[in-house]
């Protein structure tokens, strides 16, 4: 199945939407993801690393540092979809207490 995530581009954090391919066996995590309102972000530092996410609107729900390709990217992305950490987001205090 295709899914998307946002890139943040340096230098000034410009927005590109980017697609890929997610194996169908992740199909069902991928649309629990959305479901919980989060979605994939990946934002290219200034190391050369790339933080990936997992984010909602509130704060990052999962996080992990690959290298600056964007095949380890999805791969990164792929496996935090099945760490599941978005599923259970009645753990998490919002920002407003």
């Amino acid at each position: 199945m295709i899914c998307k995530a946002i890139q943040f581009m340096r230098p000034n954090g410009r927005r590109q939407e980017r697609e890929f391919e997610l194996p169908g066996e992740y199909e069902p995590a991928y649309r629990a993801m959305e479901a919980a309102g989060c979605r994939f972000e990946a934002e290219e530092l200034l190391s050369g690393l790339v933080s990936i996410t997992i984010s909602n609107d509130v704060r990052d729900v999962d996080a992990r540092i690959c290298g600056n390709d964007w095949s380890k990217v999805e791969a990164a992305h792929t496996g935090m979809l099945g760490r599941g950490l978005f599923n259970d987001l009645r753990n998490l205090v919002d920002d407003h207490g």
